[in-house]
């Protein structure tokens, strides 16, 4: 049966197919990427799609173009007995050809639900430590991402938004995560200036969790542990001497020398002095005073805060009297480097705050440690292989070194494995179409290389032709299932134990 493709824009934006959104006849090529830069990443950047097409009926310029911003695009496959997703995006640009006498052709991009995580700067809850599942999970919510379907739900400042029988949306839409497996300190290292963004918080939770993030060919979010690829997976492809292409590497991802840079946390305390008012403060008639309070102190390191418990002022009227029974005063917005104190008072008068105290955990950093394990038989054999890595939500020295230990034993021998290979679907449809991240396959080539397994780790597709030429470049990483045993398996003399 031959392969057919479908690109559908949901300009409804309500998930449901109809024959006016399919723009398939106008499509000239497309093709489209998902996962990592490289092999060993930790957080793959946002997928994305590019679709050349027709445009001479003028549905892509214009406000025509410019009605599609936002929606949701879907590539799928039919190969006669399955329909496959290979992307779901959003569109952020359409850029027609100009001229009279040009291509007339328009050039459509989206990008994945992801890209939307540099835009966004998450409040950092008050949690002392916690795994990556819910902190990632935490991040994510609210984040501005969009949502694939809003038809139905109450949108803010839209006029056609019913209050009262409109659904409400989930925090996080389409997140699959395994547990996190390192024990991770949230806050303290991000000061209070430099807040980070979403994909970056969400980049450095994931590198010292080891694990792997992505967005998968439906648009779901995935978050794999550091356990993951070193189970028994299931094989979904052989390939052997019959690639159209395979690029092949030894000894390009050898490390044997490797610092790891962590900021260690303590927790303080409980009921400590975290701020006081350095002066009085007059507080007006009729007016709600917000007081931002900073929890940073460089002297005794302190950076942050857990749970604020409790605080105690006093105030004075201007004859002196005391009038602090009668201010209102209650904390919000608690943060790990600061709270906000709102207060007022019914008097008709200005009255003084003469003393304000807020007590709860104090989160303290200490100056940055860093882990350094050589494998000097490999360094004399192969020479010095330097890596760098700056895992600022790790909180202890002991938790780098961990790192540093499992990164240089299964980093540091070169070997001869694939680095990419390439399939068409005019000799091996099935798993061009089946096969996506983190599938798992076996590999040889009689000149070049031996049998070998690995993992798909970023796929980039290409269809031409009317989608007779469908090509697929899968950028490959070597699976260490056989290498390591994970603390509480079965151990021989063949294992290491991953930490």
């Amino acid at each position: 049966m031959p392969i057919t493709y479908t690109i559908w824009i949901d300009r409804n934006r309500n998930g449901l197919q109809t024959s006016g959104e399919i723009i398939t006849p106008d499509v000239i090529a497309l093709k489209w990427r998902l996962g990592m830069t490289q092999p060993y990443d930790t957080m793959a950047p946002p997928g994305w799609a590019e679709i050349i097409l027709d445009a001479r009926s003028g549905g892509y310029s214009g406000t025509n173009g410019a009605a599609l911003l936002g929606c949701c695009v879907t590539i799928l496959s039919n190969d006669g007995t399955t329909t496959r997703t290979h992307f779901v995006g959003f569109i952020d640009k359409i850029v027609p050809a100009a001229g009279d006498y040009g291509p007339r052709t328009a050039r459509l991009h989206a990008q994945t639900r992801d890209a939307a995580l540099a835009d966004h700067a998450p409040v950092i809850v008050p949690t002392a430590l916690g795994e990556a599942k819910a902190l990632i999970g935490h991040a994510l919510s609210k984040s501005g991402m969009p949502y694939r379907v809003t038809a139905g739900y109450a949108i803010l400042n839209d006029p056609a938004a019913v209050v009262g029988t409109a659904k409400l949306f989930a925090d996080v839409e389409g997140y699959t995560a395994d547990m996190g497996l390192t024990t991770l300190a949230y806050g303290g290292a991000w000061s209070s200036s430099d807040s980070p963004r979403a994909n970056a918080l969400i980049a450095e939770i994931v590198a010292s969790e080891r694990g792997r993030f992505f967005c998968g060919r439906d648009g779901t979010l995935y978050l794999f542990n550091r356990h993951a690829l070193l189970q028994t997976l299931s094989n979904a492809a052989t390939l052997s001497n019959d690639m159209a292409d395979l690029t092949v590497s030894s000894g390009q991802d050898i490390i044997n020398d490797i610092e790891i840079q962590v900021i260690p946390r303590r927790v303080g305390a409980a009921n400590s002095l975290l701020w006081t008012l350095d002066w009085p403060l007059q507080l007006a008639p009729g007016e709600m005073r917000h007081l931002q309070i900073p929890f940073h102190d460089e002297e005794t390191l302190l950076v942050g805060a857990l749970p604020v418990l409790r605080y105690a002022l006093t105030a004075a009227d201007p004859e002196g009297g005391d009038v602090t029974q009668s201010v209102s005063a209650w904390l919000n917005e608690i943060t790990f480097t600061g709270a906000l104190l709102s207060l007022r008072h019914p008097y008709t008068s200005t009255i003084t705050l003469t003393s304000l105290m807020v007590y709860g955990t104090p989160l303290y950093r200490e100056s940055p440690q860093t882990a350094r394990v050589v494998d000097m038989p490999s360094v004399m054999q192969y020479g010095r292989r330097h890596h760098w890595l700056n895992l600022s939500a790790l909180s202890t020295l002991e938790q780098a070194e961990d790192i540093a230990r499992y990164e240089v034993s299964r980093r540091k021998t070169p070997r001869s494995h694939a680095s990419s290979v390439t399939l068409s679907t005019q000799t091996h449809a099935q798993q061009v179409l089946a096969c996506t991240l983190y599938d798992c396959l076996t590999i040889s080539e009689t000149q070049s290389l031996p049998v070998g397994t690995y993992v798909i780790c970023a796929e980039e597709h290409h269809v031409q032709e009317g989608g007779s030429v469908h090509r697929v470049t899968w950028l490959l990483e070597p699976v260490d299932d056989a290498t390591f045993a994970c603390v509480g398996g079965m151990l021989d003399n063949a294992h290491l134990i991953a930490y």
